[in-house]
Formats: structure tokens, C-alpha cells, sequence
């Protein structure tokens, strides 16, 4: 059976600030690896879906650029480290006490 796999280089010309290296190094590890399940528990033996893939795609690249748009000089994928990966958390405690907060009001 032919898998479709999502579009990886047009959703990654999406990503402005990305550099084009930094695009190019993710691209070969999107069409390694975004198709694959990586969930233990999944019980279906049907491929991802190239929706799943996509937002997978999307959720990545998000990750790379917010850090990069808040001053981090990630030059490449290979580059993260856990001050990024902190700052990400950070920002999703932010984003989520945010959110709370206007569901509140």
C-alpha cells in the first residue's frame, strides 16, 4: 500500500524565520520520520494520516521558530538544548494562565 506523506517542503517555506540550512536539516529528518507512529499503545495498523502529519510538522517547526523569535540563535536542529526546551514550557504556562484567564473574564 502507498503512504501518502504530507508536503514537507512547501509547509517548511511557510516558516519564514527559519533559515534555509535550518529548513534543509528538517526536511530530512521530516521525511525520516513523519509518517512514523510513535505512540506504544496505537492500536490501528492504518498509516498516519497526513493531517496528523501536518500538525505534527506545524507543532515542530513552531518549536523551533518561537525560540528563535524571542532572541535564541537555534542554528540548526541540532542545536536545541534545554535552555530552549525550558523556555518553551515557559511559554506554554504562559500562553495556558493566559488563556485561562480570558475564559474567565
Amino acid at each position: 500500500m502507498t503512504q501518502l506523506v504530507v508536503n514537507i517542503r512547501r509547509a517548511l517555506n511557510e516558516y519564514d524565520g527559519l533559515p534555509h540550512d535550518f529548513k534543509r536539516e528538517l526536511e530530512i529528518l521530516f521525511l525520516r520520520y513523519v509518517d512514523c507512529v510513535h505512540s506504544r499503545t496505537r492500536r490501528s495498523s492504518k498509516p498516519l494520516s497526513v493531517k496528523t502529519q501536518g500538525h505534527r510538522l506545524q507543532k515542530l517547526c513552531r518549536s523551533f521558530e518561537e525560540p528563535r523569535e524571542n532572541g535564541y540563535a537555534l542554528q540548526s536542529p541540532w542545536s536545541l538544548k534545554e535552555k530552549h526546551i525550558s523556555f518553551l514550557v515557559n511559554l506554554g504556562r504562559i500562553r495556558t494562565k493566559a488563556l485561562a484567564r480570558s475564559r474567565t473574564s
